[in-house]
């Protein structure tokens, strides 16, 4: 509400902070005696925070693209709505008309990055991971989409897609 932070110093903290998703190795959700790790969740809510900035750039949302598509690669199935919290970064491209086009050619490459690995390396266990953490995110993001009314285009594809990865090929 009120801005504290000069036009620059908020521009280097939004780009010192773009690639989070794609480098935080620890994924835990819950950790007994600690409490809440969250780090997807929160990662989320500090890519949704950035791209809802007024000093926000257009191109700051490739980067958090390639941050949410790492995050199914993390080799922990998500278990405390990690897929919710992703999926808010979605609500903020609507809210923004960032351009429907650009997420669904981004759909289209975490599902052929499932595809790749199942040709190239078959059916592992972080295959198995990756595909959960996709499918529950496509899922949450097509009924987010379809409430909404906003990017059908997207939903569309969306829904191929779970189609496609509801049988596991």
């Amino acid at each position: 509400q009120t801005s504290f932070l000069t036009a620059e110093q908020a521009q280097l903290a939004m780009e010192q902070s773009l690639s989070y998703l794609n480098k935080e190795r620890d994924v835990r959700g819950f950790v007994d005696i600690k409490g809440w790790v969250h780090s997807m969740a929160h990662g989320a809510d500090l890519a949704a925070a950035i791209l809802s900035h007024p000093h926000a750039k257009v191109q700051y949302g490739a980067v958090i693209l390639q941050g949410v598509k790492e995050s199914f690669w993390k080799g922990r199935v998500y278990t405390d709505d990690e897929d919710e919290r992703l999926v808010k970064i979605f609500e903020v491209f609507a809210k923004n008309n960032f351009p429907e086009d650009v997420l669904v050619e981004w759909m289209e490459q975490v599902f052929d990055k499932l595809q790749r690995h199942l040709y190239e390396v078959g059916y592992t266990p972080e295959l198995f991971v990756a595909r959960t953490n996709t499918m529950q995110f496509a899922k949450t993001l097509y009924f987010t989409l379809k409430f909404s009314g906003k990017y059908d285009k997207l939903r569309g594809i969306t829904s191929i897609f779970i189609s496609k990865w509801m049988k596991m090929q």
